[in-house]
């Protein structure tokens, strides 16, 4: 699959200059349209979770041209934040309201060319997450 790394890493330098206003603005978006998720995260602390969140994806985003190493670093995340790894269990909502999430933060500049680059990295790594290899991995 062919990412467009240089352009979602750019992106993402800039949406995460708003820090905490990004993961607010994602956790808002998912609890308003799958209110199931407040459940989910009824015992975390979203003011600590949301760094994760943006570590996780700049995790990704540093590792995407190299799949073996993005597997290891989605491993090793998961099992340092298990509240981060809940949200990939549930990869269609959260996916969408991410991208979402980020044509919010970065507009004007959000462009269907950014949302497709988007779609098509989440997916890859969602994929990833969910793969028989990340799964055994995290059962040890």
């Amino acid at each position: 699959m062919v990412l467009q790394t240089a352009l979602l890493r750019e992106n993402f330098a800039s949406a995460s200059k708003r820090g905490d206003h990004l993961y607010r603005l994602f956790y808002d978006t998912l609890f308003q349209r799958y209110p199931a998720f407040l459940l989910v995260f009824d015992d975390v602390d979203l003011d600590e979770q949301g760094p994760l969140l943006i570590e996780a994806v700049q995790t990704v985003l540093d590792n995407l041209d190299d799949e073996e190493n993005l597997v290891e670093a989605l491993i090793e995340f998961g099992r340092l934040h298990p509240s981060v790894a809940k949200l990939a269990m549930h990869n269609t909502p959260v996916g969408e309201c991410f991208v979402d999430t980020l044509s919010v933060a970065c507009f004007p500049a959000w462009d269907d060319r950014l949302a497709f680059a988007w779609k098509r990295a989440y997916e890859y790594a969602s994929n990833l997450m969910l793969s028989d290899r990340l799964a055994l991995a995290a059962a040890y």
